[in-house]
């Protein structure tokens, strides 16, 4: 999910970041909360480059999370074919007292 979200929030950030002395630049594409700080170091200027750190965020953040939603997707969609058909109940024949609802 990291490397998603990296990868997006780079490749996402505006063009103006390359025109930042070394460091600064360094630190704005390892961290949107460093992008905020040297946009506001950058005053009136930096503006730009927070709304851009903003939306790159958001992007990154949006793939991550989407990639994940699918992950769960397939893994519930693989589960189901595994899982009980019927409710455990505890008038089962056989079950065990304190073992309502095992399988196995």
């Amino acid at each position: 999910m990291g490397s998603i979200y990296g990868s997006h929030y780079r490749s996402s950030l505006p063009d103006s970041v390359g025109k930042l002395p070394a460091d600064a630049a360094e630190s704005v594409r390892h961290s949107a909360a460093a992008g905020l700080h040297v946009a506001d170091h950058l005053g009136a200027p930096g503006q730009a480059l927070a709304d851009g750190g903003k939306s790159a965020f958001m992007d990154g953040l949006s793939a991550s999370l989407i990639t994940v939603c699918a992950v769960v997707v397939v893994a519930a969609v693989g589960a189901l074919p595994r899982a009980p058909k019927t409710p455990p109940t505890a008038d089962r024949p056989g079950a065990a007292p304190g073992r309502v609802g095992r399988v196995g």
